[in-house]
């Protein structure tokens, strides 16, 4: 019996996972994700709409906010990307300020998005108060990837024990 389950694992940790994200947010948010392991096909897709009562710890697993994003940061860091792109249009009706939020938007996304190889484009949008984001990428990943990056976000960061050299009772220099 339990060769069956040592293989299940196995399969599970090394089942190939290859993640398209399509996120928008501008005048109506949507987001589309389809997610292949072994040639199956999931896809979800729909409308962003943000419940704030989600984060709140509820039910039998309780998850503080720090943990999922530190779970998603692991997983996203580790992953291999592909065609990743960001397209950005700001807009505050004031020339001045937009030109502002337009450097700092796209200095903001691409120190984001520089360790994946990301594409930014950041475009101002004059005439009125406007922002639209839309985002585009191909994940490659393994299975066990999701669970070390589960592992990690849960474990924390744990204290460093330092080491204390004592000479004739003294720290030496």
């Amino acid at each position: 019996m339990w060769q069956w389950l040592m293989l299940a694992a196995a399969t599970l940790y090394t089942a190939p996972v290859r993640l398209s994200l399509r996120v928008d947010i501008g005048e109506k948010p949507s987001f589309a994700m389809v997610a292949y392991v072994y040639n199956l096909r999931f896809s979800l897709n729909g409308p962003i709409t943000l419940d704030v009562g989600i984060l709140a710890a509820q039910g039998p697993i309780n998850l503080s906010p720090k943990e999922i994003f530190l779970f998603f940061y692991h997983l996203f860091m580790g992953a291999v990307w592909s065609e990743a792109s960001v397209s950005c249009c700001v807009g505050t009706g004031d020339a001045c300020t937009t030109a502002l939020a337009t450097g700092l938007a796209a200095g903001m996304l691409r120190m984001a998005g520089a360790p994946m190889g990301m594409r930014v484009t950041v475009r101002p949008e004059f005439g009125r108060p406007f922002f639209a984001l839309s985002l585009r990428c191909i994940l490659f990943f393994r299975g066990g990837d999701i669970i070390l990056a589960g592992m990690k976000a849960l474990a924390g960061r744990r204290p460093m024990k330092r080491k204390v050299e004592m000479a004739n009772g003294e720290a030496s220099h």
